[in-house]
C-alpha cells in the first residue's frame, strides 16, 4: 500500500514537468514567432524582438517574470503582442 506523502510526490513530480514543459514549449513558440515576423515587411528587416530570460525552471505556485524587448527599426509608439499559453498551467499576473 502506497502512502498519501509518496503519492503526492509523484503528483506534484508530473506537475512540475508540466510546468516546465508547458513553459519551454510557450518560449520556443514566441522565439520562433519573433524569428520569422522579420521577414513578413520589408520594413521590418532591422527589427528585433526578443525574450528574456530564454529558459527559466519554475515551481508550482512560484512566480516568475519575463521581458520582451522591441528593438524597431523606424521609431514606434508601441506594439502589439499576443501570447498563446494553456491557462490551466499558467496565470498571468499582470502585464507592464
Amino acid at each position: 500500500m502506497e502512502s498519501i506523502g509518496g503519492n503526492k510526490s509523484v503528483k506534484n513530480k508530473n506537475f512540475n514537468k508540466k510546468i516546465k514543459t508547458s513553459f519551454l514549449f510557450f518560449i520556443f513558440l514566441a522565439f520562433f514567432i519573433f524569428s520569422v515576423s522579420p521577414f513578413v515587411c520589408a520594413d521590418q528587416l532591422n527589427t528585433t524582438v526578443s525574450i528574456y530570460p530564454q529558459v527559466q525552471s519554475v515551481l508550482p505556485e512560484e512566480n516568475f517574470i519575463f521581458n520582451i524587448y522591441c528593438n524597431p527599426a523606424e521609431p514606434i509608439k508601441g506594439f502589439e503582442l499576443q501570447m498563446l499559453f494553456d491557462a490551466s498551467l499558467i496565470e498571468v499576473n499582470s502585464v507592464t
